[in-house]
């Protein structure tokens, strides 16, 4: 394949990862879309050694910078699972990192919605590191407002890592575990 992740790589180390997937040795799934954002950065050249956590996020946003909205990139659902092959073969297909990574961000808004509407009993709350990325947020939030569905964004408690053991600890309270 000629693209910047597999020209990242020497060929038998292609080879290894291929068989180590293919056996699922060091080949955990990941239900992380920061490793989504990774994959992104990646396939898009922009990076494939991290630095830090969260690094390829803020690549991605600086690349969207200025660009405005977009036609998000197909990932079609089906029952609670989320195709990405569609969105990632447009991403390789993009006419430039800046494109891809408009509309990954455009795609990952739309599945937000998508999902709030497919749920409608339940609150939506953007939270968590990938929402540390001001596309991504100022996005959902603009396309959950056109479709009038209500959200809620972290204020008091950090978006990110810190603020999960205060969520974990409100769900262990609400579900009367403490």
């Amino acid at each position: 394949m000629d693209n910047p992740t597999v020209k990242s790589f020497a060929q038998e180390e292609i080879e290894t990862l291929h068989v180590m997937w293919r056996r699922g040795i060091n080949a955990p799934q990941s239900s992380s879309v920061g490793r989504l954002f990774d994959a992104v950065a990646s396939l898009t050249g922009m990076a494939h050694v991290l630095g830090y956590e969260g690094e390829s996020g803020l690549l991605l946003e600086a690349a969207v910078a200025g660009s405005g909205p977009q036609e998000g990139f197909r990932c079609p659902v089906s029952g609670e699972t989320i195709d990405w092959e569609p969105m990632l073969k447009q991403i390789l297909q993009a006419p430039s990192p800046e494109a891809a990574a408009a509309g990954f961000h455009a795609a990952l808004a739309d599945l937000i919605v998508e999902t709030a509407r497919r749920y409608p009993q339940k609150k939506v709350v953007l939270s968590g590191g990938v929402f540390q990325n001001r596309t991504l947020t100022e996005y959902a939030a603009e396309k959950l407002d056109e479709a009038g569905i209500r959200y809620f964004l972290n204020r008091d408690v950090p978006i990110n890592d810190g603020g999960i053991a205060l969520g974990q600890l409100y769900h262990a309270l609400f579900r009367g575990r403490l």
